[in-house]
């Protein structure tokens, strides 16, 4: 990464800024409104609070409140979870679902899952969506189903990809070059 073509650019674009920066008119007048704000809040509570260190809002009692909610919905959730759990070791479907379920294959489930909703949704006129909607909903639908029903791995097709070879190829290193550091 020290030294990536690109961050060596952007290391001397900085410092070209910076050293510009150090003597300009725009740092004397941010250095002299700084000043008189460190002066004006010199001895104000509402400074103070915003720059404490001390974890005043941990000891509110708003904080204590919601941390009692939160912990609530989450055990709430982790016994569904217990139950749920219980009821998926006796269900045949589910079980076929969850030895098919690799990261691949949940993923394309789940994206023909919810365009197969928005497409029923609008078959029954629950919600209205252009042709152009449509026609993109049935195709990432069939691609999907596609690469479900092929196996297909998608981070092999991800390294393979052009795009992702050309955003990646921006940061990595180069044969050598001056250490910027």
């Amino acid at each position: 990464m020290y030294n990536s073509y690109t961050i060596n650019l952007l290391v001397k674009t900085k410092d070209v800024f910076a050293s510009l920066y150090k003597y300009s008119i725009l740092k004397l007048v941010v250095d002299k409104i700084v000043l008189w704000l460190k002066k004006g809040c010199k001895g104000s509570k509402v400074c103070n609070f915003f720059t404490n260190e001390n974890s005043i809002i941990k000891n509110s009692y708003i904080y204590l409140l919601y941390k009692k909610i939160v912990d609530f919905i989450n055990k709430l959730l982790f016994k569904l979870k217990r139950k749920v759990n219980s009821c998926v070791k006796g269900s045949y479907i589910l079980n076929v679902l969850k030895k098919d379920m690799n990261t691949d294959n949940a993923l394309y489930i789940i994206i023909i899952g919810f365009n197969v909703t928005l497409l029923s949704l609008r078959f029954f006129n629950i919600i209205s969506l252009r042709i152009v909607s449509i026609s993109m909903l049935a195709f990432i639908t069939f691609f999907s189903l596609f690469l479900y029903i092929n196996n297909a791995k998608t981070i092999e097709m991800l390294k393979n990809s052009w795009i992702i070879n050309t955003i990646i190829s921006v940061f990595t290193l180069d044969d050598g070059g001056e250490e910027w550091w």
